[in-house]
């Protein structure tokens, strides 16, 4: 049986040894999208996910969203972050948003100069 995007949504949100259930897959669309029982039994079934979803999945949790949708390519792009790079996305992740607003903002500018 070919794995579906429920299949591939449960390795991302699952932990080994864990099943996870409908509910398990509504409750990690939450709080950005409303997503119905009738909608998850039809991606256990092959269904396709709509665009959005899955943009927004894989953004949240990390993964490719080629992979989402198809099942082809890896899981997680793969990044090499190191050196300052790190540091400062270390640096980032701890900022509040409006601070990383502003750091955003700042970056454009001297990106456009």
């Amino acid at each position: 049986m070919k794995e579906t995007i429920f299949d591939r949504i449960a390795t991302v949100i699952g932990t080994p040894g864990q099943k996870v259930y409908q509910a398990d897959v509504i409750k990690a669309f939450r709080p950005k999208f409303r997503v119905s029982q009738s909608s998850v039994s039809k991606w256990s079934s092959g269904d396709r996910m709509s665009i959005e979803k899955a943009i927004w999945f894989s953004s949240k949790y990390k993964v490719s969203g080629w992979w989402l949708l198809t099942g082809e390519g890896p899981m997680r792009p793969e990044y090499q972050i190191d050196g300052e790079d790190s540091v400062l996305l270390d640096i980032l992740s701890n900022l509040n948003e409006r601070d990383k607003e502003d750091v955003l903002r700042y970056a454009r500018y001297v990106a456009s100069a």
